[in-house]
């Protein structure tokens, strides 16, 4: 991605019970460009992570002045990430998860190669280095390695882990592919595969990032495991019979 100026970056953070983390997720964030937003989309919480959000927002407004504060409409992450994106004006999309599973100050490694014109879609990899104890239970790891198999064909090349949450890639790129496929975009709950697709079907240039795993520090996971895998494998099969039909 040639460009005579640097690409701004807006990075989503969707945010549900994640109350202990907010503070950590403002000082730990890199500076690394010049025109950088935090775009947080609180939804549905059971704890005081809107009132966190907001009270760090305020207190960080000198080091963050670019933050946007976002409540979702419905329910589930992808419609949370949905809505963040939305209201993004930054040339690269930077997905994290608000639960510092994955440290934000990996998300430069992501940014990177798109600015050097080496990828146009980054994405983190949990299965290449040793994770923390604790951070993935064994049941989640075999499904993951599974589903990694089954979208390297698509990619044309090996993937090692789908369902990292932390994806990076052109806001343009997902305009175009959420414009074209709405009907996959509206049947992930979650919004990994749905992003995922971006890259094979835009053509996208891909290189996979890994990360350290981490186990969360706060709360709990808000997926349901079961059946969040076989809503995924039903997104799975509309973004390949989508490619299939091209």
């Amino acid at each position: 991605m040639q460009q005579s100026q640097e690409p701004s970056a807006s990075i989503i953070i969707p945010a549900r019970n994640e109350e202990g983390h907010i503070e950590d997720i403002f000082q730990k964030m890199p500076h690394f460009c010049e025109n950088q937003e935090l775009v947080f989309i609180e939804g549905n919480s059971t704890d005081n992570t809107w009132h966190k959000i907001k009270q760090c927002a305020e207190t960080h407004k000198e080091q963050w002045p670019q933050t946007v504060l976002l409540q979702q409409d419905g329910h589930g992450k992808a419609n949370a990430v949905w809505k963040g994106i939305a209201h993004a004006t930054g040339d690269i999309i930077l997905i994290l998860d608000a639960d510092l599973t994955v440290s934000p100050g990996s998300l430069p490694d992501f940014y990177k190669p798109i600015v050097e014109g080496k990828a146009t879609f980054t994405y983190g990899s949990r299965l290449v280095h040793p994770m923390e104890h604790g951070a993935m239970r064994l049941c989640n790891l075999l499904a993951n390695k599974a589903f990694a198999l089954v979208w390297s064909p698509l990619f044309r090349q090996r993937v090692t882990d789908s369902l990292c949450g932390t994806k990076v890639f052109l806001r343009k790129d997902y305009e175009q592919v959420q414009k074209k496929y709405p009907h996959i975009f509206a049947a992930d709950p979650f919004g990994d595969f749905a992003l995922f697709f971006i890259a094979p079907a835009n053509h996208c240039s891909i290189k996979e990032i890994p990360i350290h795993y981490k186990a969360r520090q706060y709360g709990t996971t808000n997926i349901a495991r079961w059946r969040g895998g076989i809503r995924l494998l039903r997104v799975y099969f509309l973004c390949l019979f989508a490619l299939l039909k091209r």
